[in-house]
């Protein structure tokens, strides 16, 4: 009896140490919510949807811990494309938490990807509306309205998307293509070079700026942006397309055809031409004509600030990002993302006296502008030729700015804001960077109605256009910074653009050597030129003075041809 009275003394004890059923079972569906999340994030889609499946199935699981794997639920069968579930799951969880932001930017990008553009701009404002410092939400914004056409809408919130995300290349890259759409190739490559300069292996922003380079002409640099995307992994017809049309525009009809049959490989709806080459790839470049492949849908970013770019061709997945700020267990909030200021100089060498091209006053040469050893300019103020040889014409392509002394400058003006561009001030650049000139030109007026002023910076010898780069945004003005061959131009909003200018310095003399004149010596030849110069025989087989052969005496009676 005394064996018997001490087990059961033992079970009573253990039976009030262990917790109630109802609180086991909440515990073990929370950590299966836990376990599938960490499934999300480590990419395994499939298994997040079964383990949160389970978890959901628990009638104990808590109120914020069912919305926690829902919202994971959704994004993983999004992964999957199974896009009519996820919206389910994200509309069960919008009725338990009606005011988090974050479900509203993740359902936006399933709607997204259903074709429902006009549904997903309200899911987004939504979040907006919830949360103004969503920057996510500001730039999957700007994605529906650049879907939906409206160009002008979509710029403003990509411009506050890269306000809010300086560090996050996907608005970068989202604001250009806008700018692109609005006949602003020059601006859509600062965009692009910036998306770039954030993400090195960004293969989207290389294509996109390729096919911007492309409309200025500048093809080298066209077809080196599309080999980069390729290295990159942005291996689609688009891409390939991109570049063989690159490559007829430089008269190199074999590596267009070689791209043209790799895109009809990768998609062969993407491509209808209009005439077979021959096999000898002797062919016009003109009698290959494609129709290129719809761009990729713009990148989204989903409810914790990490890039979620779709799979195309098997391509692009989440980019790595921090988790820095998770607040509750249950989502990781829509915060108020702070500017990083970023330096503005790169890894340039810049110079410590600077003229800036905003200012017409500021006649200086900014090439000649470095600071010497007392502290002076190296050069004196330099003018540059009159405002008045320039002329603008409107044609349908827009604004076009002529020279009157340059016929191969044929500038598009790209205007930023309402009304006609207006000439201010026009500077020819010497020293290390002759060849450079700098057109000064008012774009237009904000919607605050603050005037934007743009310089466009001009190769004069070939009369391309190398960049046009933000000048004064009202009573903002923009910072330039000058080397030897390049300028870091840092707008008003404190993004910087590195504009590369030319490939290699250009040596410049010193000074003294270009003002020093050089002085005449008269030095009498050598005895051994004087002695050979005697010997000369004019006549010998006829030949005139300089001309025809002689006997040299000093070499062993050797005939010589002079």
């Amino acid at each position: 009896m005394g064996l018997l009275a001490a087990l059961s003394l033992i079970t009573l004890t253990v039976a009030n140490l262990l917790p109630p059923p109802a609180f086991a079972g909440a515990r073990d569906a929370a950590l299966k919510a836990s376990f599938g999340r960490a499934a999300l994030v480590r990419g395994q889609y499939q298994d997040a949807d079964r383990v949160l499946t389970e978890a959901l199935q628990s009638e104990a699981l808590q109120t914020a811990t069912r919305v926690f794997a829902l919202s994971n639920r959704g994004l993983a069968r999004w992964r999957l494309h199974d896009l009519p579930a996820a919206v389910s799951d994200f509309n069960a969880a919008l009725r338990l938490a009606p005011e988090e932001p974050t479900l509203y930017n993740n359902r936006g990008n399933v709607l997204l990807e259903l074709h429902l553009h006009q549904e997903a701009a309200k899911d987004f404002a939504q979040a907006i509306a919830l949360a103004p410092a969503y920057g996510a939400a500001h730039h999957n914004r700007g994605n529906a309205l650049f879907l939906l056409g409206k160009y002008a809408e979509a710029m403003g919130y990509y411009t506050k998307a890269v306000t809010l995300l300086p560090q996050n290349a996907a608005p970068f890259n989202g604001r250009g293509k806008t700018q692109a759409a609005l006949s602003r190739p020059a601006g859509a490559i600062r965009d692009f070079s910036r998306a770039i300069a954030l993400n090195a292996r960004y293969g989207e922003a290389y294509a996109n700026r390729a096919e911007a380079m492309a409309v200025l002409r500048r093809y080298k640099d066209a077809v080196d942006d599309y080999t980069s995307a390729i290295e990159s992994g942005a291996k689609t017809a688009r891409v390939y397309l991109g570049r063989a049309a690159v490559y007829r525009h430089l008269k190199k009809p074999g590596l267009a055809l070689e791209d043209v049959a790799e895109a009809r490989r990768l998609e062969p709806s993407s491509v209808e031409t209009v005439a077979e080459a021959s096999e000898d790839d002797s062919a016009s470049p003109d009698q290959v004509k494609t129709v290129s492949a719809p761009a990729p849908d713009a990148d989204r970013l989903c409810e914790d600030g990490h890039t979620a770019q779709r799979r195309h061709h098997g391509l692009a997945q989440i980019a790595d990002a921090s988790n820095a700020g998770l607040k509750t267990a249950m989502l990781i909030q829509a915060r108020s993302e702070v500017s990083v200021p970023v330096d503005p100089a790169g890894s340039i060498a810049v110079k410590k006296r600077l003229a800036s091209p905003c200012d017409p006053r500021d006649t200086r040469d900014p090439s000649s502008l470095d600071e010497t050893a007392d502290g002076e300019d190296a050069a004196e103020q330099f003018m540059g030729p009159e405002i008045e040889d320039w002329s603008v014409e409107a044609t349908p392509d827009g604004y076009v700015a002529r020279h009157v002394q340059h016929d191969a400058i044929r500038l598009t003006l790209e205007m930023y804001g309402s009304g006609e561009p207006k000439l201010l001030h026009w500077q020819r650049l010497k020293g290390s960077l002759r060849g450079v000139g700098l057109l000064h030109y008012y774009a237009g007026a904000s919607p605050k109605g603050d005037p934007l002023e743009y310089v466009a910076l001009i190769n004069v010898y070939s009369g391309k256009l190398i960049a046009i780069e933000p000048c004064r945004w009202g009573e903002q003005q923009a910072t330039w910074t000058w080397s030897d061959i390049a300028v870091v131009v840092v707008d008003p909003q404190g993004v910087p653009s590195e504009v590369k200018v030319r490939d290699r310095p250009v040596y410049v003399p010193p000074a003294r050597t270009r003002t020093a004149k050089a002085k005449r010596v008269k030095r009498g030849l050598p005895w051994t030129a004087e002695r050979k110069r005697t010997r000369f025989n004019r006549n010998v087989f006829g030949g005139g003075y300089g001309y025809g052969r002689r006997f040299d005496p000093y070499s062993r009676g050797s005939w010589r041809y002079r």
